[in-house]
């Protein structure tokens, strides 16, 4: 990820106000883009059919899991680790916040906050490139 960011969008020193700068309105934008279109999709409208049709809900877990993988399949080329650790993580945590609060706003929170953490963590080795 680090190597797709444009040097010209880092700030000219990395402190914690130019990390929060970066971070702060990353979690906005990626609550409001990837959580608000990802969950109710996968761990809202798909487990509550799964579930009404009796299914387990550990084996509905891991089933919206591997559809989320699926939903995320154009990373296998471009950023594979991406593809087969942080996404399947990622749909793990966020299944398994919305199993156990049962509700998605956990896991909206928690999808908004990884997408942010990537893209911060991002920033920031790309800062250590320069």
């Amino acid at each position: 990820m680090s190597l797709q960011i444009d040097k010209s969008e880092l700030p000219l020193t990395l402190d914690l106000w130019s990390i929060l700068v970066l971070a702060v309105p990353s979690f906005i934008y990626q609550l409001g883009y990837a959580a608000v279109s990802e969950e109710p999709l996968f761990r809202g409208f798909l487990w509550g059919y799964l579930r009404k049709l009796k299914c387990p809900e550990k084996w509905i877990w891991l089933f919206q899991t591997g559809l989320f993988m699926l939903g995320h399949i154009y990373y296998v080329t471009n950023a594979p680790v991406s593809f087969w650790i942080i996404v399947p993580v990622g749909g793990l945590v966020t299944g398994w916040l919305a199993w156990r609060s049962r509700s998605i706003a956990t896991s909206m929170a928690a999808h908004g906050a990884l997408n942010a953490l990537g893209r911060t963590v991002g920033y920031i080795f790309a800062y250590s490139r320069l």
